[in-house]
């Protein structure tokens, strides 16, 4: 058997001993995450005791520091004192500087009966070796105080183990809701645990400033504060910055330099380089508000928040005098080579129309604003790397071409990465469809505000290295990175939320070769770990166990469908049809089922006969269309396909997320979908909705026909809607009735606008979910 294979087969044990409820055992279940890259499992075990010694073999003061972290975890959670051992004896954990090792971050584990020996290259190996080790403790490990009169064994394995990727990274951002300093700490100590390495600290955004700036005081005295609306859905757009002065609370924060010094050491201590993002240029209301100097010429910030009133201005001296400033203060606190200036979704509305950034590109024969932005960031890349440093941006800073030494960070999917590393550049994949923690986790209805959807398994099947990236352009793709935005992500325990279980997934993805990655095997690890997070307090989300409840269009007999699953594929599903809670007495799901009337579907996972998760609901309305066919002149995006063909008769209602299962998204595309009632019937009503987000490119149709057909070739109109006068973000209902009509065939026909107003080259979007007949 192969050491994969053991791999798997020791979790798919644990996970029958965990089932069986087995509570107390002599040896944990190894269950590690991420998964090494070789493991050979062996028999028997070695036992931690007031007797076992802790050496350190060709140490130095690197070494000598893990092996004193172990200890103090070692004694934080049984109140064992390792003593400590220049030699290896029985019963002794040693940890070894050895050559032998090759890969700079690798180790090797081997545990028998006598002792422990940890080998590896460098003190991180060592680290990372621990972070194994305390895996394959006990779960008392990770409770919060001591844990007595328990055995603290470690099961006998070989492992040998290193990264396939040298970025591990993680982000938080602190600009749209403020985290304090001993939270910083925790989240640092969150990945190390599972072995990332690179912190991404968005200290700068318009919402808020965080970091101290002697030169510029206004910063944090003004940027630093807004006015507290947390109790506002969405309440985190900076548009009255600065401490309020009619008695109305302040909400915000800052980091001070020593604050920022000492996260700067601990995340050293636990070898997390900290990569600062000062946000330029655009992104800056806080910085402007603070500053209105520095604002392209007849653009006032002071009022309601727009994107085109936050950049500085690019044809004004004095912004880069004041950025230059800033980042000499900045490079003194954090020794990281490299220097994150974000550059991502400036508007350059205010530059169109500011007569210095026009004279500017005059001067530079730059011939539009992208130029500009890159002039603006290659001046500022240059003053970095006169000062030992290199930039690092966002995916935008492509565009108008991108300055020589600069690295990427693609958030907008692989393709920026893609072009980047192609041009010769050092690339970190960190696409919004696999790695943004801010969004939902499941079914919106079950979960905290956001805006958007990222499952367990999607984070789980994230690989940073394309599968069509040149096979001589893949040793730019440095690793992979997720990211937690928090404009609706206010608290500590929040966060954490957000993180768990998808940081498991993401650090299993950057860390393990690519042929150990195992869904079932992860599933099998991650709920054992679950456990270990229960004893340590952390927050985390239970999404996964909850159910998905669909309307499947059944396209060979034309009828509609009820499906049910949840991601873990696994357990007990009951549900009801008259909208009351399901209880262990509930009807069990075992196949997709067709409905004949309106049902209020809930349905709950359960294991061992308890309720697991959270009660999920969908309410089907059948009408006329439920379950007909369905034809299409031009396909949806495949993008969002909705739940598919019959996304549009399957008996349900988008919500206001565009992104929730229920909308089919056509861009720049017109709409017309033809619906076949199979026989002759009287209508004499309609109905459809389509979302409207502006922000996010999605606006509702410029009109909408309905027309009727008796043939299917001869159609003639019922009515028309014309443009919405009052548009609400969101879901916006088309309605009307009309005198009764025969009809076999309806058309509906809705004009997509094609670009977004005032700029051709930005694609729009046309929303819609079920068309309802009656």
């Amino acid at each position: 058997m192969n050491k994969t294979k053991l791999v798997l087969l020791s979790s798919v044990i644990a996970a029958l001993i965990t089932a069986c409820g087995q509570k107390s055992q002599l040896v944990a279940p190894i269950n590690l995450i991420p998964a090494p890259a070789s493991m050979e499992v062996k028999s028997g075990h070695f036992e931690l005791d007031s007797e076992t010694t802790l050496a350190v073999v060709n140490g130095n003061e690197e070494a000598n520091w893990v092996a004193g972290y172990f200890t103090d975890v070692i004694y934080g959670a049984s109140e064992i004192e390792l003593s400590t051992s220049p030699d290896e004896t029985e019963n002794t954990i040693t940890l070894e500087l050895s050559d032998n090792v090759t890969s700079d971050e690798g180790y090797e584990l081997t545990v028998d009966k006598k002792g422990v020996n940890l080998k590896a290259k460098n003190a991180i190996g060592l680290f990372y070796g621990i972070q194994t080790l305390r895996q394959l403790l006990p779960l008392e490990l990770d409770a919060k105080s001591a844990t007595k009169n328990i055995r603290w064994t470690i099961p006998a394995v070989d492992i040998k183990d290193e990264p396939r990727f040298g970025w591990r990274g993680l982000h938080l951002d602190v600009s749209r809701h403020f985290f304090p300093k001993e939270f910083i700490k925790k989240y640092l100590d969150h990945m190390a645990r599972y072995k990332l390495n690179v912190f991404h600290w968005h200290l700068v955004d318009g919402p808020g400033w965080r970091i101290e700036i002697d030169q510029y005081p206004k910063l944090t005295e003004l940027g630093a504060w807004r006015v507290d609306k947390r109790k506002e859905a969405w309440s985190w757009p900076a548009t009255e910055i600065g401490k309020p002065t009619d008695g109305r609370p302040a909400y915000g924060g800052f980091y001070t330099k020593d604050d920022i010094r000492e996260i700067v050491a601990y995340a050293k201590e636990r070898f997390i380089e900290i990569i600062p993002e000062i946000e330029m240029p655009g992104h800056s209301y806080a910085a402007l508000a603070a500053y209105p100097e520095l604002l392209c010429v007849n653009n006032d910030v002071i009022g309601n928040i727009q994107f085109g009133t936050d950049a500085f201005c690019a044809g004004n001296e004095k912004s880069y005098e004041f950025l230059e400033n800033v980042i000499d203060e900045v490079i003194e606190l954090f020794p990281s080579k490299l220097i994150h200036i974000g550059g991502d979704e400036v508007v350059k509305t205010a530059w169109h129309n500011c007569s210095r950034c026009q004279n500017l590109m005059k001067r530079e024969n730059l011939e539009n604003e992208e130029e500009l932005q890159s002039h603006f960031i290659s001046r500022m890349a240059n003053y970095i790397e006169s000062k030992g440093k290199e930039i690092i941006g966002w995916d935008e800073i492509l565009e108008g071409g991108l300055a020589e030494n600069a690295k990427v960070m693609s958030w907008r999917g692989m393709q920026g990465g893609i072009k980047s590393a192609n041009m010769g550049h050092d690339v970190i994949m960190a696409p919004n469809s696999y790695t943004y923690f801010d969004l939902y986790q499941g079914d919106q209805e079950l979960e905290p505000p956001a805006y958007s959807q990222l499952l367990l398994t999607q984070v789980y099947k994230f690989d940073p290295v394309p599968e069509d990236i040149a096979e001589d352009k893949k040793h730019h793709i440095l690793g992979g990175h997720a990211c937690l935005w928090t404009e609706t992500v206010q608290t500590p325990e929040h966060a954490e939320y957000m993180l768990f279980p998808r940081l498991f997934a993401l650090a299993e993805t950057v860390w393990s070769p690519k042929a150990n990655l195992d869904w079932d095997s992860f599933k099998n690890r991650m709920e054992f770990n679950f456990q270990r997070l229960d004893h340590a307090g952390i927050n985390y989300a239970r999404s996964a166990y909850n159910v998905k409840i669909d309307g499947i269009l059944d396209t060979t007999n034309y009828h509609l469908q009820v499906v049910m699953d949840n991601e873990l594929d696994r357990y007990e599903i009951r549900y009801t049809l008259d909208g009351s809670e399901p209880g262990r007495n509930a009807k069990v799901y075992s196949e997709p089922f067709t409905l004949t009337e309106k049902a209020d579907i809930r349905a709950a996972t359960f294991r061992d006969g308890e309720l697991f998760g959270k009660i999920s609901s969908k309410e089907f309305n059948l009408h006329l269309a439920t379950g007909k066919k369905v034809e299409y002149t031009t396909i949806w995006n495949p993008r969002y396909p909705g739940s598919g063909k019959g996304t549009l008769v399957n008996g349900l209602n988008g919500t206001a997320n565009y992104r929730d299962g229920q909308w089919l998204g056509f861009q720049e595309d017109d709409i017309e979908v033809v619906i076949d009632l199979e026989e002759i019937q009287e209508i004499n009503s309609v109905r459809m909705n389509f979302n409207h987000r502006p922000a996010s490119w999605v606006y509702l149709p410029e009109y909408v026909r309905v027309e009727v057909s008796l043939d299917g070739e001869n159609f003639s109109q019922v009515t028309r809607f014309g443009d919405k006068p009052e548009k609400k973000t969101g879901v916006n209902e088309y309605s009307k009735s009309f005198s009764p009509t025969q009809v076999r065939y309806i058309k509906v026909f809705a004009k997509n606008i094609e670009h977004r107003p005032h700029n051709v080259d930005q694609k729009a979007w046309v929303f819609i979910d079920e068309i309802i007949i009656k």
